[in-house]
């Protein structure tokens, strides 16, 4: 009994591991190749909030020795010190966003080029079956 519980849990800690590895991964998969000569890339900007640290000044009060007999020769005085304080900023940062260029749509990792079938025949675009742009293209050479 007890083995098939160990054997059960190791079981479902590997299942967990590769659902978590395949959920961190597969976004990267299907990213679009900047190098592809259909992909057109644009600057995009976005705010993060970020913790800051920066010099909070308060006021210091500390003593001396002075002739003031009253005060028991010890004097009073005041010097604007600094402390290290934590505050949240907004930052904005950007990153290069890569897209299909126009005519082309996102299939998988690749943009293919939209493809408008016509009822009479050309010579330059020879396809086995095509569908339009929301769909996966599939046999056509152009």
């Amino acid at each position: 009994m007890g083995t098939i519980i160990g054997t059960t849990r190791l079981a479902l800690t590997l299942t967990l591991v590769l659902l978590a590895v395949l959920g961190f991964t597969t976004p990267s998969v299907w990213s679009l190749n900047p190098d592809d000569p259909n992909v057109c890339s644009h600057w995009e900007s976005y705010a993060v909030t970020v913790q800051e640290s920066y010099a909070h000044p308060f006021d210091q009060v500390y003593y001396t020795r002075c002739t003031d007999i009253l005060n028991w020769f010890k004097c009073t005085r005041h010097r604007i010190s600094y402390k290290t304080a934590y505050r949240r900023g907004v930052r904005t940062m950007y990153r290069r966003r890569s897209q299909c260029c126009p005519g082309y749509f996102e299939s998988g990792d690749l943009c293919v080029h939209e493809l408008k079938l016509r009822q009479e025949g050309r010579n330059d675009l020879q396809c086995r079956t095509c569908q339009y742009a929301s769909e996966v293209i599939f046999g056509c050479k152009g």
